[in-house]
């Protein structure tokens, strides 16, 4: 939102600052995971130099629990901001340019524009933002399987590379199937959760 937001109240070089946000979105996954795999090599990788050059702890993003779930983190917030920031800047679009014209008539300050007018105007794109990383976090597999193969021992494996490595690694075709439509529950409940919410309130704001 942030990103979206601070893009749409620059005068020159708009056009510019919305391809360099979106531009990471574009790359394949197996691209990103190859580049980010080089930054957390230690010794040799990007991050690990510049912990060093300023005398931190080099994290160990590769041989650790929590290190490989913050390099996944730090990786796939990257991979996918260009999509939510498409978004919300679309939904910024929608918003009437008078709504900000009459608030910098009443005195209102671009902070405060921005903070009162323009972020409850997009709860509904971050309810679906949202709900897309939710269900997209559920999905998530070849940027994890790529960079750490589901190590160190298994701790940042997936649900979809469980049920691949159940049904094809371990040739448990029956229980990999089960773990799949079990996944898939989940997922059409959330997404059918969400939509009752939706619905709702806006059955309620119509009345």
């Amino acid at each position: 939102m942030a990103g979206a937001v601070l893009a749409s109240r620059v005068r020159r070089g708009r056009v510019l600052y919305r391809v360099a946000f979106f531009a990471p979105y574009v790359v394949p996954s197996s691209v990103v995971a190859l580049i980010f795999l080089w930054m957390y090599t230690p010794q040799i990788g990007l991050i690990p130099k510049v912990f060093g050059a300023v005398g931190l702890p080099v994290p160990d993003f590769i041989g650790s629990t929590s290190g490989g779930w913050t390099a996944v983190t730090l990786m796939t917030l990257w991979w996918t901001f260009g999509f939510n920031f498409v978004l919300y800047t679309a939904a910024i679009q929608d918003i009437s340019p008078e709504v900000h014209e009459a608030a910098a008539l009443d005195g209102a300050s671009p902070w405060q524009q921005i903070r009162h007018l323009t972020v409850p105007l997009l709860c509904r794109t971050t309810s679906l933002v949202l709900i897309l990383q939710i269900l997209a976090s559920l999905k998530v597999f070849d940027q994890i399987y790529l960079l750490l193969g589901g190590g160190p021992n298994q701790s940042t494996r997936p649900v979809i590379e469980y049920i691949y490595d159940t049904g094809f690694t371990s040739y448990r075709g029956g229980y990999g199937a089960a773990a799949a439509l079990v996944h898939f529950v989940v997922i059409v409940a959330i997404s059918a959760a969400w939509y009752g919410l939706r619905r709702r309130r806006a059955t309620g704001t119509a009345v």
